[in-house]
């Protein structure tokens, strides 16, 4: 069981790239640059092998493909210019199922490239200019925040002047291939060992599932798999990247972000289960395992879901952490009154708690206790959430915590409510003075804006927020039970609990849940005007091996367990 958590501290893995939903400490690495794949309707996500690619009805790769390949041409000669110039590199465009779609847009990168490197070559002002340009504004900032990570050891820095030195040879080793199942061999890296071989490959199922791509640098794929598996093996720029972690780019849309952020906690999850089952001296055969399903995304293939089920399971010992709000002060303005009601009708709170813990820390806002799990849910229900928030949903989460209710033993019956306060604008919540905390939009790559107009931030939990409702004891049984499995990884112990050890010691008292209430300062998240604050929720569910509600994939182990 042992080489199930040996994994290294430096492994570029989705968590490090996407971070995950639970972890305000981690919002992963400045390396995703999203796309506008409706608005370039270069390849739409439905298509079938007939499609003829074409961007403003010229036979052009769109522009963000462009960007991509000019990223891909200065990591090359990046990397030449830091003595990896025998290194192998690789790009990786997947945009598509079918072979026939992989020879048309093989035909439009290997134009692009042509043409770019031609205008390299002859020393084109606008060209270099263009990639000047790309180097200051994203690679030098980009390489400023990940070299002060693990992820940044060994980087060395390079100017403009030493990559524009390499960029005309660097750029002339890239060739463009097209990996699929008409393709008959692997790709012959020993061929070029000596010098290191440079590709740009076009391709589908063979990219994602069984082709090795060394040195791979720069991925761009569009929304075509809704797929867990699919997904983590379309990331193949997970994995160590000695000296150039820095370089990498995912160019992909904005869902696929936020769905790789999933998995990534997902993952997380799993790997915690994993741990417990090590703990227990168990086996994969005596433990039952259990991934959360998307209510988007597959976990895999229904044929490969032979020895496992869809059952009805529950929501229990999930954190919800809403990063998906309105931007408009008409909606905003209704939510900070729906929770002005809330507030005012609970008895009187403790300001400024006592954290559990050995430092006796203070919490900065007010906490509630004893409110029954009715005003919790007809308070969530109430709220209005974005279409967007498709895993906080107000309806959802009020049914379940109805459903909890209703049981023979009932639970979710008595919450702990957390106002969380910080030092931001002051504004008026049930009638008191309070400050905001801050929680800053996601920041636009290049000037492109997020889509739908909404308000999108990384995380709005902090981490020790989600301990608020435990005691010393139960805050030492989650903090070393988190330390146990970051040892287990061969990670640095820390002192704040996981949320997921947090909820379950919480499943002692499968009574008690956790919501956190989050009052966002409008001026820095730059809202529409407006004096109140944009209201953002977590609800912390205490594990419970009785709920019955959320849908949960179950391997055969356990569904033997339960029949």
């Amino acid at each position: 069981m042992g080489d199930l958590f040996s994994v290294q501290r430096r492994d570029f893995g989705p968590a490090a790239v996407f971070g995950t939903n639970d972890d305000a400490d981690n919002q992963g690495l400045p390396l995703v640059r999203p796309l506008d794949q409706i608005g370039e309707d270069w390849i739409p996500e439905k298509h079938d092998k007939t499609l003829k690619p074409r961007f403003n009805g010229q036979d052009v790769i769109p522009p963000s493909l462009e960007e991509a390949i000019d990223t891909f041409l200065l990591t090359c000669a990046a990397r030449a210019a830091r003595g990896q110039g025998r290194e192998h590199n690789s790009m990786l465009v997947h945009v598509s199922r079918y072979v026939d779609v992989h020879s048309e847009v093989h035909g439009q990168v290997l134009k692009y490239l042509s043409e770019t490197r031609a205008m390299i070559s002859n020393g084109d002002r606008e060209t270099l200019q263009r990639l000047k340009d790309m180097w200051d504004e994203d690679f030098v900032p980009t390489t400023a925040a990940v070299e002060p990570t693990i992820y940044g050891r060994n980087t060395m820095q390079v100017s403009w002047d030493q990559v524009r030195v390499c960029l005309a040879d660097s750029s002339d080793k890239i060739q463009v291939i097209t990996a699929n199942g008409k393709s008959k061999t692997d790709i012959d890296y020993d061929a070029y060992k000596e010098t290191g071989y440079s590709l740009i490959a076009v391709g589908g199922d063979k990219l994602s599932r069984g082709l090795t791509l060394e040195g791979l640098s720069v991925s761009y794929f569009l929304r075509i798999s809704r797929q867990y598996d699919s997904l983590l093996q379309m990331g193949r720029w997970f994995g160590y990247r000695r000296g150039f972690a820095d370089l990498c780019r995912l160019y992909t849309t904005p869902d696929m972000d936020d769905w790789f952020r999933y998995v990534a906690t997902a993952q997380k999850e799993l790997r915690a289960q994993f741990f417990e089952m090590e703990s227990m001296g168990a086996t994969p055969k005596e433990f039952g395992l259990k991934v959360a399903v998307h209510d988007i995304l597959e976990i895999t293939a229904k044929n490969k879901q032979r020895h496992a089920e869809e059952r009805q399971s529950s929501y229990a010992g999930e954190g919800k952490i809403q990063t998906v709000m309105f931007n408009d002060k008409q909606t905003i303005n209704r939510n900070a009154d729906v929770s002005d009601d809330f507030i005012r009708s609970l008895s009187d709170g403790v300001d400024n708690p006592r954290r559990p813990g050995p430092e006796n820390k203070l919490a900065d806002g007010t906490l509630w206790r004893g409110v029954p799990g009715q005003r919790i849910s007809a308070y969530l229900k109430e709220l209005t959430f974005p279409s967007e928030s498709i895993q906080v949903n107000g309806s959802n989460l009020a049914a379940y915590i109805n459903a909890q209710l209703g049981m023979p033993e009932p639970e979710l019956t008595n919450w702990m409510v957390f106002l969380a306060t910080g030092n931001k604008k002051e504004v008026t919540i049930a009638g008191r003075s309070r400050n905001c905390v801050l929680r800053e939009p996601r920041k636009p790559r290049n000037g492109r804006p997020l889509p739908n107009n909404r308000f999108i931030i990384g995380t709005a939990l902090s981490p020790l927020d989600q301990a608020i409702d435990l005691n010393d004891d139960e805050f030492a049984a989650a903090l070393d039970r988190t330390n146990r499995e970051r040892q287990s990884r061969s990670v640095s112990p820390t002192e704040v609990p996981s949320g997921e050890f947090i909820r379950k010691v919480r499943g002692a008292r499968p009574q008690n849940g956790l919501l956190i209430i989050y009052p966002i300062d409008p001026d820095e998240a730059k809202v529409e005007t407006t004096d109140r604050p944009v209201i953002s929720v977590v609800v912390s569910f205490p594990d419970s091996d009785a709920a019955d509600k959320r849908v949960y994939l179950i391997n055969s182990v356990l569904q033997r367990e339960e029949s």
